[in-house]
């Protein structure tokens, strides 16, 4: 049985709160503090058809990609930065900051 502060048996990152707390409807997606997610969807540069919903109750750690959730490209969780617009890809040399 995985301890509170992790999900898959992997530490949970700040961001994070337990899946227990989020299908509880009390915790935080990590979707929610992605820099890659697209505003206003359940979609981002990782999952563009929609992200899986083990990935958005925290059930499963967006920490590697995982092409068998038919994941597009190797994007990952990355926290958002206050300093550029929500939904913009990190490594993309045309963003803002790059």
């Amino acid at each position: 049985m995985a301890e509170k502060n992790q999900v898959n048996g992997l530490p949970m990152t700040p961001a994070m709160r337990s899946k227990e707390d989020t299908a509880a409807g009390m915790g935080v997606s990590q979707c929610a503090t992605c820099q890659h997610k697209w505003p206003g969807s359940a979609r981002c540069w990782a999952f563009p058809g929609g992200i899986p919903e083990t990935i958005l109750k925290n059930e499963t750690v967006h920490d590697a990609p995982f092409p068998h959730l038919h994941q597009e490209g190797s994007v990952v969780w990355t926290k958002r930065r206050p300093d550029w617009p929500e939904g913009v890809l990190m490594d993309d040399p045309s963003d803002p900051g790059a």
